[in-house]
């Protein structure tokens, strides 16, 4: 018991040094009130809507808000960027359905933006690759068992050990199908 107060102190001093080096995306910038719930969404990982809403602000945005939308965007292109490298790096190392994850991510936070037309035309090529087909069809029903496991209802949880079970017959090389062998304990 004697080694607790030292583990709290030791765990106090490594969060206390990260969050001295934290610092807001933002941090500099003056967001107008317009721009402060798409600000707090962005500075708190929501990415998805507000991303596209910084997107099309900066864009065409109106003149009280133009140029802070545009120096916002400015901060958030980054995400972007190294989304579109990580999913060209996976793809590279044959990791396709990896690859497929990151552009889709980059597609969503990126709306009506350059980087979703160029995230959307590598997904398109992906889609038609086998590997990513196995795996997102069995995500749905990985997706679906868990979520008759996550039920109050006797029926529902028994239904879903056979779809696991299933999941892992019909898409035995997949990353859900380990997730699914995991599930099944």
């Amino acid at each position: 018991m004697h080694s607790a107060p030292m583990e709290a102190k030791g765990l106090t001093d490594a969060i206390n040094g990260f969050l001295a080096d934290a610092k807001p995306l933002f941090a500099g910038l003056t967001i107008p009130e317009k721009l402060k719930s798409i600000a707090r969404d962005i500075e708190f990982g929501l990415y998805d809507p507000a991303i596209g809403d910084l997107a099309a602000l900066a864009l065409k945005g109106p003149k009280d808000v133009l140029e802070a939308a545009q120096a916002m965007y400015e901060k958030v292109k980054p995400l972007a960027e190294s989304g579109l490298e990580r999913a060209k790096a996976s793809e590279a190392d044959g990791k396709k359905y990896a690859a497929y994850v990151e552009y889709s991510r980059v597609a969503a936070w990126f709306r009506k933006t350059d980087y979703e037309k160029t995230a959307s035309a590598a997904l398109a090529l992906l889609k038609k690759e086998k590997e990513v087909q196995d795996e997102i069809a069995a995500r749905q029903m990985l997706d679906q068992a868990k979520s008759l496991l996550a039920s109050g209802k006797k029926g529902d949880k028994e239904s879903a050990p056979p779809i696991l079970a299933a999941l892992q017959k019909k898409y035995p090389n997949t990353e859900a199908a380990k997730e699914a062998a995991k599930l099944g304990k």
